[in-house]
C-alpha cells in the first residue's frame, strides 16, 4: 500500500496539477525551496555540487559520476559523496560494490561500481555532513550528488536538466515536480547542463553472471524505480524491443515481490540493482553522459586549483561535438 501511494504521488507530481489549492500550496513550497537550495558546508576541500532541476529523472547522478571520473583523469584526488536516499548507512562509510541497497541506497551503490576502476571512493553517511567529513579526509575535491549549492560557495556548481523537459511539470509540489523556482535554480549554479547521452547499448547485468539474452522477438519487461519512467520506456521501444510489461516501482525502490513472466527484464543500471538476487534474466540499457566543453573546461580549472600538478586530458568522446 505504501509503495502504491508513493508511485501515485510521483506520477501526479510529474504530470502536474492545476487546481487552485495546489497552486497556492505550490507558491508556499516555492518560497521555502528557494531558500533551501544553498546549504552550509564546513570542509576544507574544493566542492563540485550536482543538483537536479526536478525531484527525479534529471540525470544528476550520472552527471556527477562523469564529473568525478573527469576530475580523477585530470590527476585530482576525488571523492564522491552520495545521498543514500531510502537507506540507513548507520555511520559515514566508503561504499563497496557488494554492499546492500538498504545500507547505502541504489544511486550510491551504482556510483561505487561505476567509479571503482577509477579509484574514486564513494561515501555515504547518516547525514551529508558526516559523509562530507569522511570524503574530505581522503580527497582534494569532493563531488556532491544532490547538493545544488554550498556556503561557502562551491568551486563549481552544476544543475542537471532533461533536454526535452528541463523544468518538469513547471511548478513546485504539490502542483508539479520542480525542485525550486526556475529563477532560483538558475541563479544558484554556474552551469545548467542538459543531459546528453551516447548511443544506448544493451549489457547483461554483471551481477547476474549470465549471457546477454536475445531480446529480438521475445517478451521484454521494463522495470523503473526512478522519476519520469516514460522516458526510459520510450528509449526501449525506440530500439525495436517488444515491451509487453512495464512495472513502475517507487523512486529508488524496492521492486515488487511478484513480477510478470517475461523473457528478460530491461532496466537502467540503477534500477537493475533492485532485481539482483531475484533469479530473473536482466539486461541493462546503458549510455554515457557526454560532458559539454564548457563543463570540461570548468572541471579543468577546479582540478588545477585543487591539485596544481594535475594536467587535464585532451578533449575526447566526453566532449560535446
Amino acid at each position: 500500500m505504501q509503495a502504491a501511494i508513493r508511485i501515485r504521488a510521483s506520477a501526479m507530481l510529474e504530470a502536474g496539477r492545476a487546481g487552485p489549492l495546489t497552486r497556492a500550496a505550490s507558491v508556499a513550497w516555492s518560497a521555502v525551496a528557494a531558500r533551501s537550495l544553498v546549504r552550509r558546508v564546513s570542509v576544507d576541500v574544493a566542492l563540485v555540487t550536482i543538483g537536479g532541476a526536478t525531484l527525479g529523472g534529471s540525470g544528476k547522478t550520472s552527471l556527477a559520476i562523469a564529473c568525478a571520473r573527469a576530475l580523477r583523469e585530470a590527476g585530482a584526488r576525488v571523492a564522491f559523496v552520495g545521498h543514500a536516499y531510502r537507506a540507513t548507512p548507520g555511520r559515514a562509510r566508503v561504499v563497496a560494490g557488494t554492499d546492500r541497497l538498504c545500507d547505502v541506497g541504489d544511486d550510491a551503490l551504482f556510483a561505487a561500481r561505476e567509479l571503482h576502476g577509477d579509484g574514486v571512493p564513494v561515501v555515504v553517511g547518516p547525514s551529508r555532513a558526516d559523509a562530507l567529513a569522511l570524503a574530505a579526509s581522503m580527497s582534494d575535491v569532493c563531488v556532491v550528488d544532490g547538493l545544488v549549492q554550498a556556503a561557502p560557495r562551491a568551486a563549481l556548481s552544476l544543475l542537471a536538466v532533461d533536454p526535452g523537459a528541463p523544468w518538469g511539470a513547471g511548478a513546485c509540489p504539490p502542483a508539479g515536480d520542480l525542485r525550486a523556482p526556475v529563477r532560483a535554480l538558475v541563479s544558484a549554479v554556474d552551469h545548467v547542463v542538459p543531459i546528453v547521452r551516447s548511443t544506448p547499448r544493451l549489457v547483461s547485468s554483471a551481477r547476474a553472471g549470465q549471457a546477454l539474452p536475445s531480446l529480438v522477438g521475445g517478451s521484454v519487461g521494463v522495470l523503473t524505480a526512478c522519476g519520469h519512467p516514460e522516458r526510459f520506456v520510450a528509449a526501449a521501444r525506440a530500439l525495436g524491443l517488444r515491451v509487453t510489461h512495464v512495472v513502475r516501482a517507487p523512486d529508488h525502490g524496492p521492486a515488487p515481490s511478484a513480477l510478470p513472466h517475461v523473457d528478460a527484464w530491461l532496466a537502467s543500471p540503477e534500477c537493475a540493482l533492485h532485481l539482483e538476487g531475484r533469479g530473473v534474466p536482466t539486461v541493462e540499457l546503458r549510455s554515457d553522459v557526454i560532458l559539454p566543453r564548457e563543463v570540461l573546461a570548468a572541471l579543468s580549472r577546479v582540478a588545477r586549483s585543487a591539485h596544481p600538478s594535475a594536467c587535464f586530458p585532451t578533449l575526447d568522446r566526453r566532449g560535446a561535438p
